[in-house]
Protein backbone atom coordinates (compact mmCIF):
# COMPACT_ATOMS: atom_id res chain seq x y z
CA UNK A 1 0.00 0.00 0.00
CA UNK A 2 1.26 3.59 -0.88
CA UNK A 3 1.78 6.04 1.75
CA UNK A 4 1.85 9.29 0.52
CA UNK A 5 3.66 12.19 3.06
CA UNK A 6 3.13 16.11 3.21
CA UNK A 7 6.05 17.57 4.57
CA UNK A 8 5.76 21.41 5.36
CA UNK A 9 9.01 22.91 6.21
CA UNK A 10 10.46 25.10 8.14
CA UNK A 11 13.78 26.60 9.40
CA UNK A 12 12.87 25.03 12.79
CA UNK A 13 10.59 22.71 12.50
CA UNK A 14 9.05 20.33 9.87
CA UNK A 15 5.06 18.68 9.96
CA UNK A 16 4.85 15.54 8.25
CA UNK A 17 1.31 14.25 7.28
CA UNK A 18 1.17 10.73 6.22
CA UNK A 19 -1.83 9.27 4.28
CA UNK A 20 -2.94 6.01 2.96
CA UNK A 21 -4.38 5.30 -0.48
CA UNK A 22 -7.72 5.25 0.86
CA UNK A 23 -7.22 8.62 2.04
CA UNK A 24 -7.06 7.54 5.97
CA UNK A 25 -4.75 9.90 7.88
CA UNK A 26 -2.13 7.68 9.84
CA UNK A 27 -0.15 10.14 11.53
CA UNK A 28 0.65 13.72 11.62
CA UNK A 29 3.67 14.98 13.64
CA UNK A 30 5.88 17.81 14.02
CA UNK A 31 9.96 17.14 14.31
CA UNK A 32 12.91 19.30 14.81
CA UNK A 33 14.35 20.34 11.22
CA UNK A 34 17.44 18.09 11.86
CA UNK A 35 18.49 16.17 8.94
CA UNK A 36 19.37 12.79 10.78
CA UNK A 37 15.81 13.04 12.56
CA UNK A 38 14.41 14.29 9.00
CA UNK A 39 15.97 11.01 7.39
CA UNK A 40 14.63 8.90 10.41
CA UNK A 41 11.11 9.93 9.86
CA UNK A 42 11.22 8.94 6.42
CA UNK A 43 12.57 5.55 7.43
CA UNK A 44 9.62 4.71 9.76
CA UNK A 45 7.70 4.80 7.21
CA UNK A 46 7.38 1.16 5.85
CA UNK A 47 5.84 0.28 2.63
CA UNK A 48 6.11 2.15 -0.91
CA UNK A 49 6.25 5.99 -0.19
CA UNK A 50 5.63 9.45 -1.59
CA UNK A 51 6.65 12.39 -0.39
CA UNK A 52 6.35 16.42 -1.46
CA UNK A 53 7.19 19.64 0.23
CA UNK A 54 6.74 23.37 -1.43
CA UNK A 55 9.90 24.98 -2.89
CA UNK A 56 11.58 26.85 -0.74
CA UNK A 57 14.85 28.19 0.90
CA UNK A 58 15.77 24.38 2.26
CA UNK A 59 13.81 22.85 -1.00
CA UNK A 60 17.56 22.03 -2.14
CA UNK A 61 18.84 20.99 0.86
CA UNK A 62 16.01 18.64 1.74
CA UNK A 63 15.95 17.40 -1.86
CA UNK A 64 19.33 15.90 -1.95
CA UNK A 65 18.68 14.73 2.11
CA UNK A 66 15.95 12.83 1.70
CA UNK A 67 15.79 11.86 -2.39
CA UNK A 68 17.11 8.39 -1.65
CA UNK A 69 14.77 7.68 1.04
CA UNK A 70 11.21 7.93 -1.01
CA UNK A 71 9.80 5.77 -4.12
CA UNK A 72 9.05 9.46 -4.99
CA UNK A 73 9.76 12.51 -4.15
CA UNK A 74 7.93 15.77 -5.49
CA UNK A 75 9.20 19.56 -5.06
CA UNK A 76 6.00 21.31 -6.26
CA UNK A 77 4.99 25.45 -7.14
CA UNK A 78 3.54 26.55 -3.51
CA UNK A 79 2.08 29.14 -6.44
CA UNK A 80 -0.23 26.39 -7.94
CA UNK A 81 -1.16 25.13 -3.60
CA UNK A 82 -2.83 28.79 -2.76
CA UNK A 83 -6.21 28.22 -4.28
CA UNK A 84 -6.45 24.97 -2.09
CA UNK A 85 -4.92 25.95 1.29
CA UNK A 86 -7.14 28.76 2.55
CA UNK A 87 -6.20 28.49 6.69
CA UNK A 88 -2.77 27.87 6.93
CA UNK A 89 -1.54 26.39 9.87
CA UNK A 90 1.41 24.00 9.50
CA UNK A 91 -0.58 20.64 10.63
CA UNK A 92 -3.09 21.83 7.86
CA UNK A 93 -0.85 22.36 5.31
CA UNK A 94 0.91 18.93 6.19
CA UNK A 95 -2.31 17.22 5.53
CA UNK A 96 -3.17 19.37 2.52
CA UNK A 97 -0.08 18.84 0.71
CA UNK A 98 -0.44 14.46 1.77
CA UNK A 99 -4.04 15.01 -0.04
CA UNK A 100 -3.44 16.67 -3.35
CA UNK A 101 -0.09 14.95 -3.81
CA UNK A 102 -2.73 11.69 -3.37
CA UNK A 103 -4.75 12.98 -5.95
CA UNK A 104 -1.94 13.35 -8.52
CA UNK A 105 -2.43 17.20 -8.28
CA UNK A 106 0.67 18.95 -6.91
CA UNK A 107 2.95 20.75 -9.97
CA UNK A 108 6.51 19.79 -9.67
CA UNK A 109 9.53 22.21 -9.65
CA UNK A 110 12.42 20.69 -11.35
CA UNK A 111 15.29 19.56 -9.12
CA UNK A 112 18.29 16.92 -9.46
CA UNK A 113 20.87 17.38 -7.00
CA UNK A 114 23.43 17.83 -9.21
CA UNK A 115 26.40 20.27 -9.24
CA UNK A 116 24.79 22.11 -12.02
CA UNK A 117 21.92 22.77 -9.64
CA UNK A 118 24.11 23.48 -6.70
CA UNK A 119 26.13 26.16 -9.25
CA UNK A 120 22.53 28.12 -9.19
CA UNK A 121 23.40 29.37 -5.94
CA UNK A 122 26.53 31.04 -6.90
CA UNK A 123 24.97 32.52 -10.07
CA UNK A 124 22.31 33.66 -7.93
CA UNK A 125 24.61 35.67 -5.35
CA UNK A 126 26.38 37.45 -8.35
CA UNK A 127 23.03 38.60 -9.65
CA UNK A 128 21.90 39.59 -6.18
CA UNK A 129 25.03 41.85 -5.80
CA UNK A 130 24.63 43.29 -9.57
CA UNK A 131 20.99 44.15 -8.44
CA UNK A 132 21.96 45.53 -5.03
CA UNK A 133 24.73 47.65 -7.47
CA UNK A 134 22.42 48.97 -9.28
CA UNK A 135 20.01 49.94 -6.48
CA UNK A 136 22.57 52.19 -4.68
CA UNK A 137 24.21 53.69 -7.54
CA UNK A 138 20.56 55.30 -8.48
CA UNK A 139 20.21 56.53 -4.81
CA UNK A 140 24.29 57.40 -5.05
CA UNK A 141 23.12 59.84 -8.17
CA UNK A 142 19.85 61.12 -6.69
CA UNK A 143 22.00 62.62 -4.19
CA UNK A 144 23.44 64.76 -7.01
CA UNK A 145 20.42 65.58 -8.89
CA UNK A 146 18.82 66.84 -4.76
CA UNK A 147 21.65 69.26 -5.30
CA UNK A 148 21.12 70.73 -9.43
CA UNK A 149 23.85 68.82 -9.69
CA UNK A 150 24.11 66.43 -13.37
CA UNK A 151 26.39 63.90 -13.79
CA UNK A 152 26.25 61.79 -17.09
CA UNK A 153 27.65 58.55 -17.22
CA UNK A 154 29.65 55.92 -15.48
CA UNK A 155 32.62 58.67 -13.94
CA UNK A 156 30.52 59.65 -11.17
CA UNK A 157 31.30 56.24 -9.59
CA UNK A 158 34.81 56.64 -9.70
CA UNK A 159 35.85 59.89 -8.70
CA UNK A 160 35.34 60.34 -5.03
CA UNK A 161 36.17 64.06 -5.30
CA UNK A 162 33.13 64.52 -6.70
CA UNK A 163 31.24 64.73 -3.34
CA UNK A 164 33.18 67.86 -2.76
CA UNK A 165 30.71 69.52 -5.53
CA UNK A 166 27.55 68.26 -2.68
CA UNK A 167 26.59 71.62 -0.69
CA UNK A 168 24.98 69.62 2.07
CA UNK A 169 26.41 67.90 5.32
CA UNK A 170 23.78 65.44 5.36
CA UNK A 171 24.20 64.40 1.62
CA UNK A 172 27.94 64.04 1.97
CA UNK A 173 27.64 62.26 4.88
CA UNK A 174 24.90 59.95 3.13
CA UNK A 175 26.82 59.78 -0.44
CA UNK A 176 30.03 59.10 1.24
CA UNK A 177 28.57 55.74 2.83
CA UNK A 178 27.21 54.44 -0.13
CA UNK A 179 30.06 55.19 -2.82
CA UNK A 180 32.17 53.15 0.01
CA UNK A 181 29.65 50.39 -0.19
CA UNK A 182 29.49 50.89 -4.19
CA UNK A 183 33.45 49.90 -4.26
CA UNK A 184 32.65 47.11 -2.07
CA UNK A 185 30.17 45.38 -4.13
CA UNK A 186 32.47 46.33 -7.55
CA UNK A 187 35.37 44.07 -5.53
CA UNK A 188 33.28 41.46 -4.95
CA UNK A 189 31.42 41.21 -8.75
CA UNK A 190 35.44 41.33 -9.96
CA UNK A 191 35.92 37.87 -7.63
CA UNK A 192 32.91 36.65 -8.92
CA UNK A 193 33.69 37.38 -12.75
CA UNK A 194 37.08 35.62 -11.88
CA UNK A 195 35.65 32.20 -10.38
CA UNK A 196 32.87 31.96 -13.12
CA UNK A 197 35.19 31.18 -15.87
CA UNK A 198 36.96 28.35 -13.76
CA UNK A 199 33.55 26.57 -14.06
CA UNK A 200 34.33 24.94 -17.62
CA UNK A 201 36.48 22.25 -16.60
CA UNK A 202 32.75 21.11 -14.73
CA UNK A 203 30.71 22.35 -17.29
CA UNK A 204 32.11 22.00 -20.81
CA UNK A 205 28.92 23.14 -22.43
CA UNK A 206 30.16 26.77 -20.96
CA UNK A 207 32.97 26.83 -23.88
CA UNK A 208 29.88 25.75 -26.39
CA UNK A 209 27.68 28.77 -24.99
CA UNK A 210 30.38 31.05 -25.18
CA UNK A 211 31.30 30.44 -28.77
CA UNK A 212 27.91 31.88 -29.44
CA UNK A 213 28.28 35.53 -30.30
CA UNK A 214 26.49 38.18 -27.49
CA UNK A 215 27.14 35.52 -25.21
CA UNK A 216 29.80 35.81 -22.75
CA UNK A 217 31.01 33.73 -19.37
CA UNK A 218 28.29 35.32 -17.39
CA UNK A 219 25.66 34.76 -19.32
CA UNK A 220 26.52 31.39 -20.67
CA UNK A 221 26.83 30.46 -16.58
CA UNK A 222 23.48 31.92 -16.27
CA UNK A 223 22.11 29.91 -18.86
CA UNK A 224 24.09 26.94 -17.26
CA UNK A 225 22.83 27.40 -13.66
CA UNK A 226 19.02 28.46 -14.50
CA UNK A 227 18.72 25.27 -17.54
CA UNK A 228 20.67 22.68 -14.99
CA UNK A 229 19.49 19.92 -17.97
CA UNK A 230 17.94 20.36 -21.15
CA UNK A 231 16.90 16.73 -21.00
CA UNK A 232 14.44 18.03 -18.62
CA UNK A 233 12.73 19.46 -21.39
CA UNK A 234 10.05 17.59 -23.60
CA UNK A 235 10.30 19.46 -26.75
CA UNK A 236 13.18 22.39 -27.88
CA UNK A 237 9.71 24.30 -28.35
CA UNK A 238 9.02 23.58 -24.14
CA UNK A 239 12.46 25.21 -23.43
CA UNK A 240 12.12 28.07 -26.26
CA UNK A 241 8.78 28.66 -23.56
CA UNK A 242 11.30 28.51 -20.91
CA UNK A 243 13.45 31.05 -22.10
CA UNK A 244 10.22 33.58 -23.10
CA UNK A 245 10.75 32.88 -26.28
CA UNK A 246 7.17 32.56 -27.49
CA UNK A 247 4.06 34.62 -27.55
CA UNK A 248 1.08 33.75 -25.96
CA UNK A 249 -2.21 34.95 -27.02
CA UNK A 250 -4.69 35.80 -24.24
Amino acid sequence: MVKYIGMDAHMSTCTFCVTDERGRELDNTTIQTNGRLLVNYVRSVKGEKKLAFEECELSGWLYELLNAEADELIVCNPVENTQYKKKKTDKLDARKLSKLLRGDFLSPVYHDGSQRERFRALMSGYKDLVQENTRLKNRYKSLFRKSGIRIEGESIYNKPTLLAQLDRPDLVFTARHIYEAIQQIERSLEEYKQVIPRSKRHFPELELLTSVPGIGYIQAAHIISQVISPERFRSKYKYFAYCGLVRHKK
